[in-house]
């Protein structure tokens, strides 16, 4: 069977690439590593010193952005979903490489034009879903001090876009992409989703249940191979620096941890560059609440280097606030026995049981979140026991063999 894994970006090729360009990646290597399958890849433009990956050939489709720059590309994509000049070179290379089956991922820069160049050669298409994009200008279906957004496009969408980039003209457009978006949609054969609630979140969309399925992100083998090394009251906080994330509950909360456990470091591991003006509120929030001593900040690491922090953590926040399907932190730390305070939203607590496999708290409740932490700290065998116990959830949950055998069969099940 020969397959086509399509991409704006796959991690270890591209410089910034978020989870969806992480878990594009664990996929990739689990079927190249663990099937004899012919992949062909089409993705953006990359780095020439790129690594290899075994029966993988690569295919480099130029966005707007690669043309005209990021700000005019950006602009272009927002107004144009359909690329004329994408389309006919991937209908080219479909014709080329005769795939059986195409696996979309995160495509919103290489357009729609890869849907209807499939469907002129008669190819099925699958699309792994990581975010809401075709529902929400942000992707995220989350309304800041609000919760879960069930509207989706809508008059509300200018409250979330207001201070973003391009925010105006995002919400000038997003009324005359929905027919656009719906269409497109209804082409696709089948979803994968990483959570039942993304399931839900989907079939609420108008997409029907029997064409939608829950298959879990392998993980990179080397993380269950790591030793805990917890340093008491060390926290951990790693990911996007932007309002979705939940830092400024985290820091507020940490406000109140430091009166009780006047020792705790929290180490933050993220970017700000996305949205430095809520990176300039979290840095303000540490000013105000004199936490400088308590608080580290450092940009992103190499896996080396994140993975010593990792491991040296005591406990790992994730005070996620929007319906995240399944954090891929969070599943490293399954995998690495890593104790785990998170946010009760999305597919989170189909993953942790709260108490047994780690600890729960509401999404936007700051004390809630402050007493689990200082709980926490004051009783960390209990602690090192749930993530023992979300270890072996783990291994019931990415079973690689289980994963495997789930997209295989979604590949073959869309040819016949």
């Amino acid at each position: 069977m020969k397959i086509c894994y399509i991409s704006d970006v796959i991690e270890g090729f591209h410089e910034k690439t978020g989870g969806a360009g992480q878990a594009a990646r664990r996929v990739l290597n689990l079927l190249s590593e663990q099937t004899d399958l012919s992949i062909d890849v089409i993705t953006l433009p990359f780095a020439l010193n790129s690594p290899t990956i075994k029966n993988t050939f690569f295919h480099k489709i130029y966005s707007f952005e690669n043309y005209f720059g990021k700000t005019i590309g950006a602009i272009l994509t927002l107004l144009i979903p359909w690329n004329l000049f994408i389309y006919f070179k991937v209908n080219r290379l479909f014709r080329e490489i005769k795939p059986d089956v195409i696996h979309l991922h995160h495509f919103t820069k290489l357009s729609f034009s890869i849907i209807s160049a499939a469907k002129r050669n008669n190819i099925p298409l699958i699309h792994s879903i990581y975010d809401y994009w075709f529902l929400c200008p942000t992707e995220m279906m989350w309304i800041p001090a609000v919760g879960f957004c069930k509207l989706g496009r809508g008059k509300q969408c200018r409250y979330c876009l207001r201070n973003r980039k391009l925010g105006l003209i995002q919400y000038l457009i997003w009324f005359f992409k929905k027919p656009i978006f719906s269409y497109f949609l209804s082409q696709i054969d089948q979803f994968i989703v990483l959570s039942e609630s993304s399931k839900k979140i989907l079939e609420l969309s108008g997409v029907s249940s029997n064409c939608i399925h829950t298959i879990r992100i392998p993980l990179n083998f080397s993380k269950k191979t790591l030793i805990p090394t917890p340093i008491p009251n060390k926290l951990l906080y790693a990911g996007w620096i932007q309002p979705h994330k939940g830092l400024h509950i985290l820091i507020q909360a940490m406000n109140q941890v430091i009166k009780k456990v006047p020792n705790t470091i929290l180490t933050i591991i993220g970017s700000g560059e996305e949205n430095p003006y809520y990176f300039n509120n979290i840095v303000s929030l540490v000013n105000q609440y004199k936490l400088n001593s308590n608080i580290v900040f450092s940009k992103r690491k190499n896996t080396e280097e994140f993975n010593q922090i990792f491991m040296q953590s005591s406990v790992i926040i994730i005070p996620e606030q929007w319906e995240n399907m399944s954090p891929l932190l969070l599943t490293e730390a399954m995998a690495a026995s890593k104790p785990v305070i998170a946010a009760n939203v999305g597919g989170i607590p189909e993953l942790i049981e709260n108490n047994k496999t780690g600890i729960l708290f509401d999404s936007q409740n700051v004390t809630m979140l402050a007493n689990k932490i200082i709980w926490a700290l004051k009783n960390p065998l209990l602690m090192q026991k749930m993530g023992k116990n979300s270890k072996f959830k783990y291994d019931l949950l990415f079973d690689n063999k289980k994963i495997l055998k789930h997209l295989e069969k979604e590949y073959y099940s869309a040819i016949i």
